[in-house]
């Protein structure tokens, strides 16, 4: 299994449709699973999971366990020797998969990859570029120094100025 693609949801039945149309119209041509953590949303999430897509593995939680365990739980099922973690809100651009991939098995030092984040447009969100967190980030963050000196290289180092592109980024 080349990649195993982790969704957690809750309360978000046409958003998750459409995320997962997205990954079904990805022409990836390695092999793929999907799986879905429903965090006891009763909206019927379940049931258009099955109906409507038969081949997408499904944990139906009776209670909302959270995010972080949630994600545990298809972690723990997943097969791939990726797992793709992906919010329902998110859609998959054509062709992002096998990027992602060829990527991944061309820098064996890269253990963590994340994507473009772009709007319904296609204009690239600032929201998507962050780097590592530090001490010294968090404490900007907590304190609002960093919301104070937005412009600031001291004070806002968290964030990117500018959107990355294409490029890879820290």
């Amino acid at each position: 299994m080349d990649v195993s693609v982790l969704i957690v949801s809750w309360r978000v039945p046409e958003r998750l449709r459409a995320c997962l149309r997205s990954i079904e119209a990805d022409p990836f041509t390695g092999d793929r699973e999907v799986w879905i953590v429903d965090n006891a949303s009763g909206d019927g999430t379940p049931e258009m999971i099955a109906k409507e897509f038969p081949s997408v593995n499904l944990i139906a939680n009776g209670t909302n366990v959270g995010f972080p365990k949630a994600v545990n739980q298809a972690l723990e099922k997943a097969r791939g020797r990726v797992a793709f973690l992906l919010n329902p809100d998110a859609r998959v651009a054509p062709g992002a998969t096998a990027t992602g991939l060829a990527y991944l098995a061309e820098h064996p030092d890269v253990g963590v990859l994340g994507a473009r984040v772009v709007n319904e447009a296609g204009v690239e969100q600032a929201e998507g570029h962050r780097r590592f967190p530090t001490l010294w980030t968090e404490l900007c963050e907590m304190t609002t120094l960093a919301r104070r000196f937005p412009r600031s290289p001291v004070f806002n180092r968290w964030r990117l100025a500018e959107p990355a592109g294409s490029e890879p980024t820290e």
